[in-house]
């Protein structure tokens, strides 16, 4: 297995990329964040891919939201800068002028959730599991948990 936080594949006109981080449940580190903000921006200018899918590697999670023990370690300005980093990379899917897919394997927890939620359609396996905690966010949201929330209402998902 490779080192790099994001695994980036092309199937015809698809371009998958996968989170790679499963010993961390795919949480979203600073390295991770950039890759993909990287990936997607990427993939707007690339005329030969028509649709992107975004999916998490191994069983247990398609994305654990915020890598934790990163995140405890900065102060309040890298913090407020990790969140920016996070709101730029969603903005980027968000606003993405082709079709974003979410593969959802496995859990999606805070802002793996939102990141779920920023694509354009999800699809969720029999092992898929929402959370998003609304009241005690001691991070700032990347999109808005609330978002995320009446979002998922509205969601179109299928099985795998």
């Amino acid at each position: 297995m490779t080192d790099s936080p994001l695994l980036s594949s092309d199937h015809g006109a698809v371009r998958v990329l996968t989170v790679n981080r499963p010993d961390k449940l795919n949480a979203l580190n600073a390295a991770t964040l950039d890759a993909l903000h990287e990936a997607f921006t990427a993939a707007a200018a690339d005329s030969a891919v028509r649709a992107v899918v975004l999916t998490g590697a191994g069983p247990k999670a398609f994305v654990a939201g915020a890598d934790i023990a990163e995140m405890a370690a900065l102060t309040p300005v890298q913090g407020r800068d990790f969140a920016l980093r996070g709101q730029r990379m969603m903005r980027t899917v968000e606003t993405l002028p082709k079709p974003v897919l979410a593969m959802v394997n496995g859990f999606a927890l805070g802002g793996g959730l939102e990141l779920a939620m920023c694509c354009h359609l999800r699809i969720a396996s029999d092992t898929c599991g929402y959370w998003c905690d609304t009241g005690r966010d001691f991070a700032p949201s990347t999109t808005g948990n609330a978002s995320a929330n009446h979002g998922l209402a509205f969601s179109t998902s299928g099985s795998l």
